[in-house]
């Protein structure tokens, strides 16, 4: 059977209809992501530790302004095309 809501998965195991508005596809998408993003996280941890991956700084080299000004004209673009 299948199940477009959470809550009637949950009526079909307990009895009890809770109304929720979560559909299953796109929970069950969310929760795939997360569990990916635990793994990954934990693989390039296991990685640095063991000398696979080095660490990597990043100096920034733009001034306030710059990055102000850029954030303006971001806002602005997606303001008239959105």
């Amino acid at each position: 059977m299948t199940y477009p809501t959470v809550s009637h998965f949950i009526e079909s195991i307990t009895g009890i209809y809770i109304p929720l508005p979560i559909q299953t596809f796109g929970f069950f998408i969310v929760l795939a992501f997360f569990v990916g993003q635990i793994f990954i996280k934990k693989e390039l941890v296991r990685f640095e530790m063991s000398g696979v991956l080095k660490p990597v700084s990043n100096i920034n080299k733009k001034s306030k302004l710059s990055k102000w000004l850029e954030f303006a004209l971001n806002g602005i673009f997606a303001f008239f095309f959105g």
